[in-house]
């Protein structure tokens, strides 16, 4: 998730990871909420704010979407 947030990895790529995670691993939603969390939170993630802030929002979007039960690809 982070080389998404720098923008190294495109978002649906991200949404594919999170999915298999969660469908196929065992990974709760809320360990991928955490994850996203942290990186809006960690200094060390070199992009501005609000960049963060966009694409960490796109991440949570996502992730209601598969708590719903959607597809959300």
């Amino acid at each position: 998730m982070e080389s998404y947030i720098l923008g190294r990895t495109r978002l649906e790529v991200v949404k594919g990871r999170v999915r298999r995670a969660v469908e196929s691993y065992g990974v709760s939603l809320e360990d991928v909420r955490a994850v996203v969390s942290s990186l809006l939170a960690d200094p060390l993630v070199n992009v501005p704010r609000e960049l963060k802030e966009e694409r960490t929002r796109l991440l949570t979007d996502f992730l209601r979407q598969l708590e719903g039960g959607g597809s959300g690809g």
